[in-house]
């Protein structure tokens, strides 16, 4: 599902995956910089105090597509 992040303040470390969870990239966004999610998934650490605005496409019906933790 497409997904849309803006670091309003802070900084954040994040991890891209494609749709089998095999990592393609990580990198450090920080205040006043926005990351666009097309496809696969993402892992996010705080590395600063963060506020951020997160868009998500939906309708929803569960939380399933939600993974907390280590990504394996």
């Amino acid at each position: 599902m497409p997904e849309f992040l803006y670091i309003e303040s802070g900084r954040v470390a994040v991890q891209i995956f494609d749709e089998d969870w095999k990592l393609i990239t990580e990198s450090e966004i920080g205040r006043g910089e926005m990351l666009l999610l097309l496809r696969g998934g993402h892992a996010l650490r705080v590395l600063e105090t963060v506020r951020m605005i997160e868009v998500r496409q939906g309708p929803y019906l569960a939380e399933s597509d939600k993974r907390y933790g280590d990504v394996d």
